[in-house]
């Protein structure tokens, strides 16, 4: 019976979660500069050539390793000469496994770029997009439908079923970006217009102010330990990321390291209330391609449980494709966002 009670305790704790995480907190990518257009959308055309990035998050696999919370993106941008501008698009998707909760997005971005002087700039980004949320009512199990000997039953839940099961709303954000050839910071607000994103209204509607604007504060500096080459050399950088949404907020601190045609990292996520994760990251990078692999070590109270989290990142920058490098032979970037390339 405590075994059934225990699944039961962590299949509501799981619904509990993913209907916060529908309402109030946005999924945020371990490797966050493996997906800078979801981080900022003035990272649209810091590469001049197409640049694409495919990104995968499984959380918290030893919940449910039927149905993990899973986190799916992939993103376009470039820079557009005759525009003098960056643009860029995305679609995402988030489930929230036993949760229920379905999560798509198409996105646009748009970028434009002021010039301090030779070495610094800074840049102006924003987004406009279509979102849509669903509930896999299915997915949910109830009180009712357990019992004390043989846990979950399947025998239909009394719970009464709500006539509408998903949701459509428009999305907008805007970011700034400064870079220099040895340090960047940027700052992002998404959700600017905190749209109404419920699926199911509960309680008089006056009492709910819309999905919360998320504030994300990123910076970094990049160290060199070898001459800079077109593919940025050997070199570490230091940096932080600080997103607050609502009542929560979480901070990662930590550093990537990249020589050569490897590349490797370690982050730490505190959320605040208490501790969540360690980061390590560790990949390769041949050409214009760029494959990450990260892994999440629970921290926290869950971690006995949690089993970790999985995340998987594949860049294709064009501007490191060799037929491209060779018309460029006296291009090099000015600045130190090479860990986001």
């Amino acid at each position: 019976m405590a075994k059934h009670l225990t699944k039961l305790s962590v299949s509501a704790l799981l619904l509990l979660t993913s209907i916060c995480s529908a309402i109030a907190q946005d999924a945020v990518f371990s490797q966050f500069y493996a997906a800078p257009l979801l981080l900022n959308p003035a990272f649209a055309g810091t590469s001049r050539a197409p640049s694409i990035a495919l990104n995968h998050r499984s959380q918290n696999v030893g919940f449910d390793s039927s149905i993990p919370y899973q986190t799916y993106a992939i993103s376009y941008g470039q820079y557009v000469e005759t525009i003098r501008s960056g643009v860029g698009v995305s679609v995402f998707a988030d489930d929230a496994g036993s949760g229920g909760i379905l999560t798509y997005a198409a996105t646009a971005y748009y970028s434009y770029q002021v010039k301090i002087d030779r070495n610094q700039s800074i840049r102006v980004g924003m987004s406009a997009g279509i979102k849509q949320q669903q509930l896999d009512y299915d997915r949910l199990q109830f009180f009712d439908q357990f019992d004390s000997v043989i846990g979950f039953t399947g025998e239909p839940t009394s719970e009464v079923r709500p006539g509408n099961f998903n949701t459509t709303y428009a999305d907008f954000g805007a970011g700034l970006l400064y870079a220099s050839k040895v340090a960047y910071a940027g700052v992002t607000l998404d959700h600017l217009t905190t749209p109404d994103n419920r699926i199911v209204n509960v309680g008089p509607g006056g009492f709910y102010e819309g999905l919360p604007m998320r504030l994300s504060v990123h910076a970094g500096t990049q160290i060199s330990l070898s001459p800079k080459t077109a593919n940025g050399g050997n070199f570490i950088t230091p940096n932080v990321l600080y997103t607050r949404q609502g009542p929560f907020e979480q901070v990662n601190a930590g550093a990537y390291v990249g020589f050569d045609k490897l590349f490797g990292g370690a982050w730490f996520r505190h959320t605040f209330g208490n501790p969540d994760a360690a980061i390590a990251v560790i990949g390769v990078e041949w050409d214009m391609y760029k494959f990450g692999y990260s892994y999440d070590f629970t921290v926290s109270g869950l971690s006995d449980n949690s089993a970790g989290t999985h995340e998987v990142s594949l860049q294709l920058n064009f501007d490191k494709a060799h037929w491209i490098k060779k018309k460029r032979q006296n291009e090099r970037y000015n600045d130190c966002l090479q860990l986001f390339r």
